[in-house]
């Protein structure tokens, strides 16, 4: 037997020959390895692998959503981000397809809204053969609502997801924080940013050798960065 993850709502998945099911905190099988592979539960569902296909299971090991999609997420504030042919979507805990599948990347939604990649892929070709793919410039992050419709547009290089009201977006290189309507709280001076918690933020500077700090709502330092 091998131990996978941690245990999420008294539940850890296990590889047993060769498959995955789930113990409960005592050690006992609560269901039995029968998965290629299986994910931690998060409100009532874990997603699992039959094959090519990815579906959610109930804590009594029932198929709730039929394996049917190419990545799942796990499910959060009742929607899971799911991917189908390269583009993400969002379902509800029914398997509604509620967003349907068309960004480049989409994160759990936390605090109402989702940060998501909006842009294209393109065909390469010297007019003759297939090359290769390549991003379009106008791939950016922004954030939805659970309608799917943008709150805030995309325009960043890279985004994090809220909390505490406050979420780390990176503009020509540098972290800052906007709120939730899209204002920019502290402006963009950070390599390296994580989300609030308790009030404060880990930041940092620097690739290989990183100092890091933490900073306040404001962003005034409450421990300066060290290495």
């Amino acid at each position: 037997m091998e131990w996978e993850y941690s245990f999420s709502e008294g539940l850890k998945s296990v590889e047993i020959e060769g498959k995955y099911g789930f113990i409960d905190r005592t050690g006992k099988v609560a269901i039995v390895p029968q998965f290629d592979e299986a994910w931690d539960f998060r409100e009532g569902l874990a997603p699992v692998r039959m094959g090519a296909k990815r579906g959610y299971i109930n804590k009594s090991g029932k198929m709730i959503i039929k394996p049917q999609f190419d990545r799942p997420s796990n499910f959060s504030e009742g929607l899971a981000a799911i991917e189908i042919n390269n583009e993400w979507g969002y379902i509800n805990s029914s398997g509604k397809m509620v967003i349907k599948p068309k960004f480049r990347m989409a994160s759990p939604f936390s605090e109402g809204l989702a940060c998501v990649k909006k842009g294209k892929y393109g065909i390469l070709s010297d007019g003759l053969s297939w090359i290769g793919m390549t991003r379009y410039a106008e791939e950016k992050y922004g954030y939805i609502d659970k309608t799917g419709n943008f709150i805030i547009n995309p325009r960043y290089e890279y985004a994090h997801n809220f909390s505490e009201d406050l979420a780390a977006v990176k503009i020509s290189g540098k972290y800052g924080y906007i709120s939730r309507t899209g204002e920019m709280m502290i402006k963009p001076q950070f390599e390296r940013a994580s989300n609030f918690l308790g009030g404060l933020a880990w930041v940092g500077f620097g690739h290989f050798v990183v100092k890091g700090g933490y900073i306040d709502r404001t962003g005034k330092y409450i421990w300066n960065p060290t290495n």
